[in-house]
């Protein structure tokens, strides 16, 4: 019942404006005040697909980081996903299998149905892929991957929270927070559905509220130490 109220939410104009609309292309501006992420993660829902191309699809080139993401997507649907990303964005892309290497220029999708998570063997970090139970409320998670990244990365890791339906990802900021890292949530404006970017708004620890359009440039310039974060939480609360 609560999905059938959420979902009156959804915005059919900007699903179309995402889908038509040019990407604006981020290049590489190196400025000494800011520190790259090592790794980025990113969870999304309702309207994920479409904001992951034109997120992915903003980029001239890879910026010097891993991107892992989780996008609430059934099983069979992902592994063609991540073939989209890789065929029409500049980045390598594939669906996760489990030990893989989080290298720059990749991006490694969460199979549907499975959770994407990262562990350390010998010092080498690795992804590692766990089956969904019958009680998981998503699956993929967006909670588990943040937290498993921000065990290992803590401050070389920015999270990005994208529009989707329900609150996946508001206990994974958190964790990211406490590690020293950065999170980024979508704006309202762009944001087909604000349930997701909201709840981890309401959180306190995001750490910039962007419209989606702006976020290439952001994560390709890196994020900045020493900023005092200005988050708009407009309409937010």
């Amino acid at each position: 019942i609560r999905k059938v109220h959420s979902i009156r939410d959804l915005r059919i104009d900007k699903v179309r404006d995402r889908v038509n609309s040019m990407p604006v292309i981020a290049r590489s501006d190196h400025r000494d005040d800011y520190l790259a992420p090592k790794l980025v993660v990113i969870g999304s829902s309702t309207g994920g697909p479409a904001a992951l191309m034109q997120l992915f699809g903003a980029f001239a080139e890879p910026p010097p980081c891993a991107f892992l993401v989780a996008q609430h997507m059934p099983s069979g649907f992902t592994r063609g996903f991540a073939e989209r990303l890789d065929r029409l964005t500049p980045f390598t892309a594939i669906e996760a299998d489990g030990g893989e290497s989080p290298d720059v220029g990749t991006i490694l999708v969460a199979p549907g149905g499975c959770h994407l998570e990262l562990e350390n063997h010998s010092g080498r970090m690795l992804t590692r892929v766990v089956r969904g139970g019958s009680r998981d409320k998503y699956t993929p998670s967006v909670d588990r991957l943040f937290e498993s990244a921000a065990k290992h990365f803590g401050s070389d890791l920015l999270a990005v929270v994208l529009t989707g339906m329900g609150d996946d990802g508001r206990r994974g900021v958190v964790a990211v927070k406490d590690a020293g890292g950065h999170v980024i949530a979508e704006s309202e404006s762009t944001a087909v559905i604000f349930g997701m970017p909201q709840q981890a708004i309401r959180t306190g620890a995001v750490d910039l509220v962007l419209p989606l359009g702006d976020m290439a440039t952001v994560i390709q310039r890196g994020v900045s130490q020493t900023n005092s974060w200005s988050v708009d939480r407009k309409g937010s609360l």
